[in-house]
């Protein structure tokens, strides 16, 4: 984007960040770097990022494997309130959730404009990312807070027996 400095920050685990690094490192517009160490370290960065980037591969083999379930990240990226971008189909489960409660800004299309054109309206409007931090916080809380997740679980054990 002409004029904005945007610095990528993608975090992967030891050893596989100095095999990325080579690859796609290219500071300071691309940083590579590990996972922090303890899960307080992973919120603080999260919580302090501008914006939560979520790719997905749009090869057939992963919309397969992907169909019916969400990353494990997706709830503690929710949690943050920190907007966030998913790239990828929308025929997969986290695509379609995205869509559905709009806790994602979502590019659909396998294409480098498209996903500019969605970097760009998230960067020039601050109302819109704060819109989606706010869902994407509210559904954390509805769908994945300890107490929520235990009560539907025994509600649904409770009518599995019929009780």
């Amino acid at each position: 984007v002409q004029g904005i400095r945007i610095e990528f920050k993608l975090l992967t685990f030891h050893p596989r960040v100095n095999y990325y690094r080579a690859m796609y490192e290219n500071p300071p517009s691309i940083i590579m770097d590990e996972v922090p160490d303890t899960d307080d370290d992973m919120a603080y960065l999260l919580g302090s990022a501008d914006l939560l980037f979520l790719p997905v591969d749009f090869t057939k083999k992963s919309i397969n494997r992907m169909r019916y379930s969400i990353f494990a990240k997706i709830p503690a990226y929710m949690a943050t309130a920190t907007p966030i971008l998913y790239f990828g189909p929308s025929e997969i489960a986290a695509g379609e959730y995205a869509i559905k409660d709009k806790w994602a800004y979502v590019v659909d299309k396998n294409d480098g404009d498209s996903l500019k054109r969605g970097l760009i309206e998230l960067m020039s409007d601050p109302d819109l990312r704060g819109e989606i931090g706010a869902n994407a916080n509210r559904v954390a809380q509805r769908d994945f807070e300890a107490s929520n997740v235990r009560e539907s679980f025994h509600k649904a054990l409770s009518k599995a027996a019929g009780l």
